[in-house]
């Protein structure tokens, strides 16, 4: 699935699941991507790569991208475990079964989704010589391997289109607010954005676009941000913004949740440094060195976030954005680079987001 199949299915679950965030879903269902593209592009020199996409030149269309490699972003087992990671912190800051089970799915429903329409290239397990699952739906044959965007790109549009008018219409009828005319211009921006990724399913359309698999990438990264950000538009413009726990009378223990989270966030991305210091010091003296370094300034932000002190937040931005990019710079990256720069940038601008929303709404805690 495109951008657009996979973060529809956000409306889906918001529809199911009222009291789930719209963003935070529309996040989760995309999160797979983020770190499909996180893991091609954050290449560690004179490593194998994690993961490894190619693109065929000249690029005809949606079928000449080729996921030679992708244990981790979608494998079956991984994506699981990613939900049940997720999961636990979102139930950590919202304490609601409901809310936690929404974000899982979210996650979860990636990886259905692209089982549906992909060629043969997801696996169950996270190893790189696990065989791969699919497709459901041979059209050719000769390539059995091949699946629905490859061997049929128009009617693998059709069932995307199809997917995106559903869950459009689940969430509109589980939104009283919206009158015909939020409806209709709803339908309106949903119909644009389907026919924005049309394109990618006609041959020759696209070619000038895609040189390579890396503006494949960063083009894939780009077009998630703006179709995530216009469905979060589209559903405010048509149903209103609802109340969100920010806006409860009881939001001060709601961003006490959110600070206790975030130093949860801040021991994980510890932990990781300090394995990497395991793995990489005998190679690395100063990879080994910083990475200590670097768990040590976490675990102090990890016990200033349990201490409910949100200047706190200052600090993990800093060094999500500055030190850790910094110290990756001079000393490597190190084997697990690619993941520790995900894990610091989404707790930075996780940190971001919260203080801006903290300053706009002059919360006092």
């Amino acid at each position: 699935m495109t951008a657009i199949g996979h973060l529809s299915t956000g409306l889906f679950i918001k529809g199911r699941f009222p009291r789930a965030p719209l963003p935070l879903l529309l996040f989760a269902a995309a999160l797979p991507d983020v770190l499909w593209v996180a893991f091609n592009l954050l290449r560690t020199p004179a490593q194998a790569p994690l993961e490894i996409v190619r693109v065929d030149v000249p690029f005809n269309y949606i079928g000449n991208q080729h996921l030679l490699l992708q244990p981790i972003s979608h494998a079956l087992a991984s994506t699981v475990v990613l939900a049940l990671g997720v999961s636990l912190l979102v139930f950590m800051a919202y304490r609601e079964r409901a809310v936690a089970f929404a974000v899982g799915a979210a996650v979860v429903g990636h990886w259905v989704l692209d089982f549906l329409v992909h060629d043969a290239d997801l696996t169950l397990w996270p190893t790189n010589t696990a065989r791969p699952v699919g497709p459901p739906f041979v059209f050719d044959a000769f390539a059995p391997s091949h699946g629905l965007f490859t061997t049929r790109p128009l009617l693998g549009y059709a069932l995307q289109t199809l997917l995106v008018l559903a869950c459009t219409m689940v969430f509109l009828r589980a939104n009283p607010l919206a009158g015909k005319v939020g409806r209709r211009k709803m339908w309106a921006g949903v119909l644009v954005l389907c026919a924005a990724a049309l394109p990618m399913f006609i041959h020759g359309a696209s070619t000038k676009l895609m040189t390579g698999s890396s503006s494949l990438l960063i083009g894939a990264m780009l077009e998630m941000v703006v179709i995530g950000w216009a469905l979060k538009w589209l559903a405010s413009w048509a149903v209103g913004n609802t109340p969100g726990a920010l806006d409860a009378p009881h939001a001060e223990p709601f961003v006490h949740r959110l600070l206790t989270t975030a130093g949860v966030g801040c021991l994980v991305i510890a932990a990781v440094y300090l394995l990497q210091s395991m793995i990489d010091a005998q190679t690395s003296p100063r990879i080994g060195a910083t990475s200590i370094l670097m768990a040590l300034l976490y675990v102090e932000a990890g016990r200033r976030f349990y201490k409910k002190n949100p200047s706190t937040l200052w600090f993990a931005a800093f060094l999500g954005f500055v030190l850790g990019p910094v110290i990756r710079v001079y000393t490597d990256a190190g084997r697990l680079g690619p993941t520790l720069l995900v894990l610091e940038l989404a707790l930075a601008f996780s940190s971001v987001f919260l203080m801006r929303t903290l300053l706009r709404r002059n919360l006092s805690l």
